[in-house]
């Protein structure tokens, strides 16, 4: 026979889903599946709602129904009276018994992303660029935090407002502000299971502002010496793009071959006209890539040239 908590729990997930889910009854299905499989969960609960939060995430992660345009974690933690990150902690425990897959899927996915149409804002960002305010780092910082503020998923104006804190020598500001654009594209294009991408083509206009995010924020980790953090970054990324249209793998070879900043890098192959010595930079690649084969195998099979 089930305790008090099994009654609370059932009526808090029953109440959230005739307030929210237009009475959608799978939550309820997954609780029952707990409490059958689980009763020391349910009855040993010392906030039954954490667990009724828990289930709602599940089901909510599932069908990506959770986060942008859905119903927030932290939306539903305040629902809950509940900390966002006990929701998130707990959710791996609910689904180790009602959904396994979620947690330990049988077979890779195959997952291309593709991100919606951000045409507005970007046309704003594009005007921005060629105005006379973007010479006025006051005015700059002010219009593209109300970039950010307006679309917090469209992720150039990070990666500008981060090079106008470098030049006002504002470091700490220009690392928040890339870690932070950095935190929202992992959010929206990791799928349900936290897996990166397998596909997040250039060639969709639509992804470039995230892979400049994702690019620029790798080489700030790796200037600043966290070489493991950034290569955590540019290999999927490398892998879900294979042309490499942003160079990724020129930084992972850089930071393989120990040269110690994006700066130092452009050094190397910078002529005297200004222009990209491409023969000099391609001669050195191969040589990292002849000490490092099985870092970029992979790679040369995907383009045909290995």
């Amino acid at each position: 026979m089930m305790n008090k908590n099994y009654e609370i729990i059932k009526n808090q997930i029953k109440r959230f889903c005739f307030e929210k889910l237009k009475n959608n009854q799978e939550p309820l299905e997954r609780f029952e599946k707990l409490a059958n499989s689980s009763t020391t969960m349910i009855e040993n609960a010392v906030k039954p709602q954490l667990i009724s939060g828990a289930i709602i995430f599940s089901y909510l992660r599932e069908y990506g129904l959770n986060g942008r345009g859905g119903i927030t974690t932290k939306q539903l933690a305040e629902y809950f009276e509940v900390k966002p990150q006990a929701i998130t902690s707990k959710v791996f425990d609910v689904d180790c018994i009602v959904n396994r897959s979620a947690i330990f899927p049988e077979d890779e996915i195959e997952y291309e992303f593709i991100d919606i149409e951000r045409y507005e804002i970007s046309e704003e960002y594009f005007d921005f660029l060629e105005s006379s305010d973007a010479d006025d780092f006051k005015k700059s910082e002010k219009i593209l935090l109300s970039f950010i503020k307006k679309d917090p998923y469209f992720f150039d104006p990070y990666n500008v407002l981060h090079e106008y804190y470098l030049e006002q020598n504002m470091i700490e500001k220009a690392f928040d502000i890339m870690a932070k654009g950095y935190e929202k594209a992992m959010g929206i294009i990791l799928d349900k299971y936290g897996n990166f991408p397998t596909s997040m083509p250039w060639g969709y206009i639509e992804n470039r502002h995230i892979i400049r995010l994702l690019y620029d924020f790798a080489c700030m980790m790796w200037s600043n010496g966290d070489n493991e953090n950034a290569l955590t970054i540019l290999r999927p990324l490398l892998k879900s793009n294979p042309t490499d249209n942003i160079g990724a793998r020129y930084i992972i070879a850089a930071i393989l071959d120990k040269i110690p900043s994006i700066y130092h890098l452009s050094e190397m192959f910078d002529k005297e006209d200004g222009y990209l010595d491409w023969e000099k930079q391609e001669e050195w690649f191969v040589k990292v890539v002849k000490k490092n084969k099985k870092e970029f195998e992979w790679w040369f099979k995907e383009v045909d040239e290995f």
